[in-house]
């Protein structure tokens, strides 16, 4: 649809930017409103008489004001900052300026949008993330258990080695300190670490009743096929992708994470690099993770999930096995987290295709 009116916002906690330009006049207008006036900022987008669009850069200011101007009829898109071009010789950056970019790059069709999932979806997006805070502060606060036990020179005389065992645990918060302060110190920590141990077994507790759900189970029990991808990571998949079939080809999927090795290449040189480590990073940490998965096992079976059509209980055991023996023939060549690497980037395709074809019979279900 034409619309002779694009909109550029520059959002703020407080404060929202607009520069409005008129394509056909290539008049540009400005207003600035206070961050809560929404009300304020859809009444003069539609006081300006003709059909307008809308954009603002993705950010943490998240979907919500796209909601807002989607319901009152203005279509909106949120832009990927990292699509964005912007002049090289641009040394001056305003609230201002920056809406009129906007407006002229939306104007022109320059804007590249990022997927915006449903109220529903984000939500369930933002209990994964929240699981993966909790991971990451649990890890910190093992260490600091642990890093306490060297400094102490205390070590467990166990028969096994492994920490964070019920005995283990049991030994360690058993322990006393030679002084006041450090035992205070260290019942803190280990009380700390057992709190968020508790915390993560109960975030997983509800994720896996959210994968019960309709609208993703089947997906869900279709991304399990793979091996090394549990519950959990099918979870965040599903939920930071939304629908993997925006993506044409497996290979643009595992672009988009950034899984890709980076290319600085020009005539006839060829130079090649690390992975980009762009894109969505909760997907990709998944993935590499999962990816390590192919490192310990012994064989490529997995039992297929309940619920899964044979079409993609074919392609699940065409991936596991794939996976495994491309595993074994890199194993000695290069070093293992390379190896892994390029185990999850064909991982990433392997799970687009999968996902797709889960998607597919889906619809056909319906």
């Amino acid at each position: 649809m034409y619309y002779p009116i694009s909109i550029g916002l520059d959002v703020h906690l407080n404060s929202i930017s607009a520069s409005a330009i008129n394509v056909e006049t290539g008049e540009v207008t400005h207003h600035w409103f206070d961050g809560a006036d929404t009300k304020g900022l859809v009444k003069w987008i539609l006081s300006l008489g003709q059909r307008a669009q809308a954009v603002y850069e993705s950010g943490f200011c998240g979907f919500a004001l796209k909601r807002i101007l989607d319901s009152a009829g203005i279509p909106c898109k949120i832009a990927a900052i990292s699509k964005l071009a912007r002049p090289a010789g641009d040394r001056v950056k305003t609230d201002k300026r920056d809406a009129t970019f906007l407006a002229r790059q939306l104007a022109v069709g320059n804007i590249i949008s990022v997927h915006v999932p449903t109220l529903e979806r984000e939500g369930m997006r933002d209990l994964s993330r929240a699981l993966d805070i909790v991971r990451e502060k649990l890890v910190a606060a093992k260490l600091r258990v642990v890093q306490t036990h060297y400094r102490y020179r205390l070590r467990y005389c166990g028969k096994t080695k492994n920490a964070w065992t019920i005995k283990w645990t049991s030994w360690a918060t058993s322990l006393k300190m030679p002084s006041t302060g450090a035992q205070l110190a260290y019942d803190f920590h280990i009380a700390e670490a057992l709190r968020l141990i508790d915390e993560k077994k109960r975030l997983e507790h509800l994720i896996h009743d959210w994968c019960g759900d309709e609208s993703i189970r089947r997906t869900v029990a279709a991304l399990t096929a793979i091996k090394g991808i549990s519950k959990t990571a099918a979870f965040c998949l599903i939920t930071e992708i939304g629908e993997f079939s925006r993506f044409s080809k497996g290979s643009g999927f595992s672009s988009f994470l950034g899984l890709v090795p980076s290319e600085n290449s020009s005539g006839d040189t060829i130079r090649r690099g690390n992975i980009t480590k762009t894109g969505n990073e909760h997907v990709r940490k998944t993935l590499i993770e999962s990816a390590w998965c192919y490192a310990r096992i012994k064989t490529p079976y997995k039992k297929t999930p309940e619920g899964v059509g044979p079409r993609v209980s074919a392609i699940a055991h065409k991936a596991n096995t794939r996976l495994f023996e491309k595993r074994k023939q890199m194993a000695g060549v290069k070093k293992p987290c390379v190896i892994n690497a390029a185990i999850a980037r064909e991982l990433a395709c392997w799970v687009w295709s999968v996902a797709v074809a889960a998607e597919s019979e889906n619809t056909m279900q319906r």
